[in-house]
Parts: structure tokens; C-alpha cells; sequence
């Protein structure tokens, strides 16, 4: 619903006024389904209440999350493996040059 919604409404003005194809925006900007954004906040969050704007998952225009009590535990460890990854593709790129 919601990428049938862009592509008649925000989508047609873009092609019209710049005859350039807004997929390739969305592409971009939207780069997480629906889907990822709710598994990644249950993994980080005990509690997720999701609501939507639509009918279901699929024929949605919008989908809301509320997200309490978060695992910090698992936020903390995310985050050091984060910087270990960081510091690890600092350094085998610096080999390069």
C-alpha cells in the first residue's frame, strides 16, 4: 500500500516536474524493510507494540512502533563488536596504501 501511495501521489509529481524515476529515491532512503526494523527492535528491545495505518503488514501506509524496557546488556556487546569492526576494516584498509 504504501509504495502504491508514493507512486501516485509523490512519486507521479517527481517524474512529472523532474522526469527522473523517485524508485530510485525510496531505494536509497528506505533502506530497511518493514520487517528488519521490527525484528531488529525486538532483539533490542522486551517489550514492542506495533500499530498500523492500514489493514495489515502488507496493505499498510504507515506502522508504528513502541519500544520499552531496553536489553542494554545486548545494546553494550553491539556496540563493541561495532567499534572491534570498525577498528579491524580501519586497519586492513590502511594496509592497502
Amino acid at each position: 500500500m504504501w509504495t502504491l501511495g508514493y507512486k501516485l501521489s509523490t512519486g507521479l509529481e517527481f517524474k512529472l516536474k523532474y522526469g527522473l524515476d523517485y524508485d530510485v529515491i525510496m531505494d536509497y532512503e528506505h533502506i530497511n524493510t518493514q520487517q528488519e526494523i521490527i525484528e531488529i527492535c525486538k532483539y533490542f528491545f522486551e517489550n514492542v507494540k506495533k500499530s498500523l495505518f492500514g489493514l495489515s503488514d502488507t496493505f499498510s501506509f504507515y506502522t508504528h512502533l513502541s519500544c520499552k524496557r531496553p536489553n542494554l546488556q545486548k545494546a553494550v556487546d553491539f556496540m563493541r563488536i561495532s567499534e572491534k569492526e570498525k577498528k579491524e576494516t580501519i586497519v586492513s584498509s590502511s594496509a592497502w596504501h
